[in-house]
């Protein structure tokens, strides 16, 4: 029965602490109370010494009992309080507490009961602190990964502010050594104690900046350059860093601003055009991009960077032989210049010569194995020449190698999502808010990624908080339209779309969209002019002579259907998709099945998976008087399509005009 006992007085410990702990206030309040009452000339006390208690007679004085002992399950633990103390209460010994020899003896228990409650109570304390820090962090660590700043010394609150000012200014001396000896994190760390030390201080916010950017930490680069242009609105070294960040960042409104604003600050500065017109050339404005290219040739005709800007600029525009030809003299002033480098693969990945891309790529990778640029590109040109997964695998090693370029991982997401792995984008992107909250490029590239699989509230839920970010972003409104197309109210995406075409007349692509829901309602006439419009623009995209082929066989005017498809087919030869509307356009204009049965053939062999290529081609068989051939591959078609009943009609066409079909109708014989 010993263990058994032993376990119960275990169990019981801690509540016996605590009514040590209890019993200890009260005898304490109890003797404190008592000396008050007794200078004040009363001889009681207001309250005995526990809660139950009885007086005694011990050697002619009158001695409080405390019944103590029956509540405890470890009735030694009592006696650091109190004095004969037993388990019986109706013993004569019951426990005297704080006074069962003299005052001394009573004040000697309290104090050591109350030094070893202290420390019991302390370490719990500790314990329960220690186990808060191991699962929530600690609130009061010095540094975080967005501002990591020193905490003040007591010497530091006491100085003046003339003192702070002075100190301040010592360490962004200390910050822009460090910076110019390479050395960032140290840098960093001096340079927010400067800000720190005196808030005002717009040097020291500008060269954090500078030492955030190198240490490949966008977010907080960008909160210190926007502090110093508070403090400053118009200080050029903190708007053109912040506009190229911006840039970067796909904050494509807000470089724009900013670099504009540089522009007005320093008319003759190169670097401000230079980012103005590289914001402009990807937010699609390419008007604005020409007029900067063109203050670009007279600010810097002889420099790498101008020259390759506008050649990026005239690619833009499709001027492929001025563009290759800026890119070709960008490399001879300088050969080391990387962004003309790989201007002049994407010149040769846009005529079709991807395999010279890569190897030009390839070779720029070698050349500069830590920029994780020449390797995005190279993802970029294999996704063009159908190796999806390899570029894939690649632009995983990029972003695992490169954290902190967020829009390269909400990039790599999005092509996960594309290409079907939608759970492996969920988690990249999802990864990624975690890592940067209010992402506004990862927002939208989840609404996209919803609004593929239907989810349109979902999709609709992410543009709201995309465009929380950034009010004015034309990629939110693009995907609000489409959202807006997908719960079926063309009427608003036409309004959206309208606003942004009238904000934007140069982006081809929202005219292009426009002009398929002027379509779908029915305003044919106005949907052709405004996918005129589009061509204009981007002559070059093969996808715009493929909506404007579907226009024109929806208006009957089967030969400019066919010339438009021909068009795209020049531009992008692998695309399934327009091989098998031309097909079907040629059949419908009454060309030989056998050309049209050609074509689809050729898109049979690039997509041999297709249920929709697969009737194509039955149905060119079929025309062309094969229907033996044609049957296997209608009756493919129609089961990977059974809804569809145009389909199922020409396979029921197909197969009962085959011979083989007589075979299986004729009769078995008796």
């Amino acid at each position: 029965m010993r263990t058994p006992n032993v376990l119960i007085r275990l169990i019981r410990l801690p509540f016996d602490v605590v009514f040590l702990t209890v019993d200890l206030g009260r005898l304490v309040a109890h003797h404190a109370m008592g000396l008050f009452w007794t200078l004040a000339g009363s001889e009681q006390a207001p309250f005995p010494p526990c809660s139950r208690s009885t007086l005694a007679e011990v050697d002619g004085a009158q001695i409080p009992r405390c019944p103590l002992a029956s509540k405890y399950g470890n009735p030694g633990l009592v006696r650091f309080l109190c004095g004969g103390v037993t388990s019986d209460e109706r013993a004569p010994d019951t426990a005297a507490c704080g006074s069962e020899a003299t005052l001394q003896a009573g004040a000697w228990r309290l104090l050591g009961t109350g030094l070893l409650l202290l420390v019991f109570w302390s370490a719990v304390m500790a314990g329960v602190g220690y186990g808060l820090i191991l699962r929530y962090g600690n609130p009061w660590a010095e540094g975080s990964a967005t501002s990591a700043s020193p905490q003040p010394s007591p010497e530091e609150q006491t100085l003046t502010p003339e003192q702070r000012q002075e100190q301040s200014r010592g360490w962004t001396v200390t910050g822009e050594q460090a910076l110019q000896a390479g050395n960032a994190s140290d840098a960093r760390v001096a340079l927010q104690k400067a800000v720190e030390l005196d808030p005002a201080n717009v040097a020291a916010f500008v060269a954090l900046g500078t030492a955030c950017t190198k240490l490949e930490l966008p977010v907080d680069a960008a909160h210190a350059l926007e502090s110093a242009l508070k403090l400053d609105p118009r200080n050029l070294s903190a708007l053109l860093p912040a506009a190229t960040l911006a840039c970067d960042g796909s904050d494509l409104q807000r470089a724009i601003a900013l670099a504009s604003q540089a522009t007005q600050v320093a008319p003759q500065s190169l670097e401000a055009f230079l980012v103005l017109a590289k914001a402009c050339r990807l937010d699609r404005d390419l008007d604005g991009a020409a007029i900067a290219a063109g203050t670009l040739q007279q600010l810097g005709p002889g420099d790498a960077r101008a020259l390759g800007e506008v050649a990026a600029v005239a690619f833009a525009r499709g001027e492929l032989d001025a563009a290759e030809q800026g890119f070709r003299g960008s490399l001879e002033v300088d050969p080391k210049c990387l962004d003309a480098s790989i201007g002049l693969a994407q010149v040769l990945a846009r005529r079709g010569d991807r395999i010279g891309a890569r190897r030009h790529l390839a070779a720029l990778i070698a050349e500069w194995p830590s920029d994780p640029v020449p390797r995005t590109e190279l993802a970029e040109v294999l996704l063009q020449d159908g190796q999806a997964k390899e570029a894939l695998r690649l632009l995983g090693q990029i972003t695992q190698d490169f954290p902190n370029r967020f829009p390269l991982r909400a990039r790599y997401g999005e092509l996960l999502g594309l290409h079907g792995r939608t759970d492996e984008a969920y988690q990249v992107l999802t990864s990624l808010l975690k890592d940067n909250p209010g992402d506004p490029i990862a927002h939208l590239v989840l609404a996209d990624l919803f609004l593929r699989r239907g989810f349109t509230s979902l999709a609709d839920e992410h543009v709201t908080r995309a465009l929380a970010q950034r009010p004015n972003d034309a990629q939110a409104y693009r995907i609000r339209a489409r959202v807006v197309v997908a719960q079926g109210n063309m009427d608003a995406a036409v309004r959206i779309l309208r606003v942004l075409v009238d904000a934007m007349p140069q982006d081809a692509e929202l005219q292009a969209r426009l002009a398929y829901c002027l379509e779908q309602q029915g305003e044919l006439e106005e949907a052709e002019k405004t996918l005129r419009r589009a061509i204009r623009l981007r002559p070059d995209l093969a996808a715009l002579y493929a909506q404007s082929g579907q226009l024109l066989s929806r208006s009957n005017r089967l030969d400019e259907a066919e010339e438009a498809y021909r068009t795209a087919l020049q531009r992008e030869p692998r695309n399934i998709m327009v091989m098998n509307n031309l097909a079907l356009v040629m059949l419908d204009a009454g060309k030989p099945p056998s050309e049209a049965r050609a074509t689809a053939q050729q898109a049979r062999e690039l997509a041999p998976g297709s249920p929709q290529v697969a009737d194509t081609l039955a149905w060119c068989l079929f025309k062309e008087g094969n229907a033996t051939a044609a049957e296997p591959l209608s009756a493919e078609a129609a089961r990977a399509l059974a809804e569809n009943g145009p389909v199922r009609l020409r396979a029921s066409i197909a197969g009962s005009s085959s011979p083989r079909w007589g075979a299986r109708r004729r009769p078995r014989p008796k």
